[in-house]
């Protein structure tokens, strides 16, 4: 489900961004390709995820859709360690998901949903008033704004920081080090 959201989502981001600043249009020789990538990036967006929970195991998928949004105060007490990469303070012990990876996946869902919803207005803007169109592509730049360092502290945390980078393998073949597991993940695996 990671790869299946991500990777259109990240497509939909460079070529978002891309297609939005002024600058790059200079530099755009094929802007209706790139268009039409993002346009595409957008149907897989809605379309791989929907593959993936029709297809594979969605008992397990709503298990984790369940934990991630279920909040205690242990998570809350992570959230307020701020654990910075490098950073050292002991953390509460976590489930399955970290509540960093929890607020993360419900920014993100909730960003992609937005994006969604005035993508569609802005892509289909003949059909809607004009200030309707106006508003969602307001509101959709400002989407871009907060989830770039979003997805950008993701990438940093899972690629960088000594605390979680030796779960990065985990996102390619699916499974983590008991051992790393315990110590990070302690309610998962005792």
């Amino acid at each position: 489900m990671h790869w299946a959201f991500s990777t259109p989502f990240l497509v939909l981001l460079i070529t978002g961004v891309a297609l939005g600043l002024p600058q790059t249009e200079i530099l755009l020789t094929h802007r209706d390709l790139i268009r039409a990538v993002h346009l595409a990036a957008a149907v897989g967006l809605v379309a791989l995820p929907a593959a993936v929970w029709l297809a594979g195991n969605r008992r397990g998928l709503h298990r984790d859709a369940r934990e991630i949004d279920r909040w205690d105060r242990l998570d809350w007490q992570w959230l307020r360690r701020s654990p910075w990469p490098f950073r050292r303070s002991a953390l509460p012990p976590q489930g399955r998901f970290n509540a960093g990876q929890k607020l993360n996946s419900i920014l993100v869902t909730a960003a992609a949903v937005g994006f969604l919803v005035t993508g569609v207005f802005m892509w289909k803007a003949e059909a809607f008033p004009v200030w309707l169109g106006d508003v969602s592509t307001q509101a959709h730049d400002l989407l871009t704004i907060a989830v770039v360092p979003l997805v950008l502290g993701h990438i940093i945390m899972a690629a960088v920081n000594p605390r979680t980078n030796q779960a990065l393998g985990s996102v390619f073949h699916g499974y983590v080090d008991a051992g790393w597991a315990r110590a990070h993940h302690s309610r998962w695996m005792p």
